[in-house]
């Protein structure tokens, strides 16, 4: 039979496993809500600028960042052609329409992060 101060014991033992695993949970319902958040602006926005700078947004709570964005791949010339930019100086648009050689997404299969335009 179990005494009264081991039942204790194993409930305080628990309760601070539950709390140690709190900033986890949270954590990662951070990220769900992030993603959900991104998802729902992918199915509601039509237009890529406005994409662009809802996911941004949705982004910024996580990534905290000046400059946003979409560059697609063009199959034809092997080039990501950026469509849409979202930045907090304003003159982002200027670098719509620019290309990027597509070897370096191509030979890595994965996202191209340029450090500088």
């Amino acid at each position: 039979m179990e005494t009264a101060g081991a039942g204790r014991d194993t409930s305080v033992a628990r309760f601070q496993e539950l709390l140690a695993t709190q900033p986890q949970l949270s954590a990662e319902r951070d990220n769900l809500r992030l993603l959900l958040d991104v998802t729902n602006a992918i199915v509601s926005k039509l237009d890529l600028a406005e994409l662009v700078d809802a996911i941004s947004s949705s982004l910024e709570r996580a990534i905290p960042h000046e400059f946003t964005a979409l560059a697609l791949y063009e199959k034809d010339s092997g080039d990501l052609v950026v469509h849409a930019v979202g930045d907090k100086s304003g003159d982002g648009q200027r670098y719509v329409g620019k290309r990027f050689t597509g070897s370096a997404a191509r030979a890595t299969a994965r996202p191209l992060l340029a450090r500088r335009w």
